[in-house]
């Protein structure tokens, strides 16, 4: 995947994030698109946008194992539909 790219995740992820005062919570749903806006360079870490809501996520590895790009999203709807 590269910066640019327009992915999915294949499962519901809550992801916890600090930030000062305290911690938060975003929920990443699957069927809602993301756009690859960083990759570090060994690709294990980058920035997502969500397309639904502008947010703006770090993409540690625990969420970058979770990608998947839209031709493995659409297979995988289609595999729901039994088609």
């Amino acid at each position: 995947m590269k910066v640019g790219d327009i992915v999915y995740f294949n499962s519901s992820y809550k992801a916890r994030y600090g930030k000062q005062g305290g911690t938060y919570e975003y929920h990443f749903k699957p069927g809602d698109r993301y756009r690859i806006s960083d990759v570090s360079k060994f690709g294990l870490t980058g920035g997502i946008t969500n397309l639904e809501d502008g947010t703006s996520h770090f993409a540690h590895s625990s969420i970058w194992r979770r990608l998947i790009t839209q031709e493995e999203w659409r297979e995988l709807q289609l595999k729901q539909l039994g088609i």
